[in-house]
């Protein structure tokens, strides 16, 4: 921990080292685990209540607070989220390609729109106008640039003394996107909708037409050859790469898949969400090789 300390504050680094979002974490945490291995319980805690206070955003800092019994909703407030519409510094292009943006974007023209924004250059320490350019990318559609503006904010807030979520960061952060057409689909496979809506925004950040490198495609990456075997399953014709981009044809068969891999690992979410991602036959096969693990030392 002291060399990782040492090499953040590095000098010579040629990007600005945060040390937000970074492996310290971990380290913290399988520190944490082996000082409990050697029966040192105490040092332990105090390990894990570190990594809570400093990195309170993280995975490990997260299991962490579950393990102590701290609500998750300690980590929000009902605080309102600074926003500014305009910064100074922009600049003349920057004023004009944020203009047109948001012409295009109440038009309709979200397209056009995002292609303006993405043209804006400065304003990284602006916290307010980066908020206001989350709120124009989601407005857009694009929550994928939305969800970074928004992590970018709590990356910079928590550098300084704020160690919560703000009610309107959190939305931006995970939006209820398709909500009311997962939530109908959740009730008839009896699925937690959040669970579904998780797998969403990792899988295509809400992006109804990603498609990737794989060729998996639509908000929930099917394969084609995959979406076609649960369409047969359901009495359906197959689905092609276009068909799958359309909402309710990929939530359907999506939701149903994940239904069928949940079932297979015995509702398990761990293996479950390996398998959809990896395949089924290569969870159980780390399942052979790692059966006495825990959750935490699985993933």
């Amino acid at each position: 921990l002291e060399t990782y300390s040492k090499f953040a504050r590095a000098d010579k680094l040629k990007v600005p080292f945060s040390i937000f979002n970074s492996h310290l974490a971990a380290v913290r945490y399988w520190l944490a685990r082996t000082l409990e291995a050697q029966g040192k319980s105490d040092e332990k805690k105090l390990q894990q209540k570190k990594m809570i206070e400093e990195l309170p955003f993280e995975f490990y800092a997260i299991t962490s607070r579950n393990e102590f019994g701290l609500p998750l909703k300690e980590m929000f407030r009902e605080a309102s989220q600074p926003l500014a519409p305009r910064m100074t510094g922009l600049g003349d292009a920057g004023r004009w390609h944020l203009a047109r943006a948001e012409k295009l974007i109440a038009a309709g023209f979200s397209d056009a729109g995002v292609k303006e924004l993405n043209l804006i250059s400065g304003g990284e320490n602006d916290l307010q106008f980066l908020f206001y350019l989350s709120r124009l990318y989601a407005f857009a559609g694009d929550f994928k640039k939305s969800m970074k503006l928004a992590w970018d904010i709590l990356d910079k807030n928590h550098q300084g003394s704020d160690k919560f979520i703000t009610t309107e960061l959190g939305k931006a952060l995970f939006p209820k996107v398709f909500m009311e057409k997962v939530e109908t689909l959740a009730g008839k496979y009896k699925l937690d909708a959040f669970l579904i809506l998780s797998l969403i925004r990792q899988e295509s950040a809400f992006n109804s037409g990603a498609t990737s490198s794989a060729n998996a495609v639509g908000l929930m990456q099917l394969l084609p050859t995959t979406a076609g075997q649960v369409a047969r399953s359901l009495h359906q014709p197959s689905p092609d790469s276009e068909q799958l981009k359309d909402p309710d044809v990929n939530l359907l068969l999506g939701i149903d898949y994940l239904k069928g891999i949940l079932s297979a690992f015995n509702n398990n979410i761990v293996f479950a969400l390996a398998a959809y991602n990896a395949g089924s036959h290569k969870v159980k096969e780390w399942i052979d090789l790692r059966a006495d693990l825990d959750p935490v030392e699985f993933i």
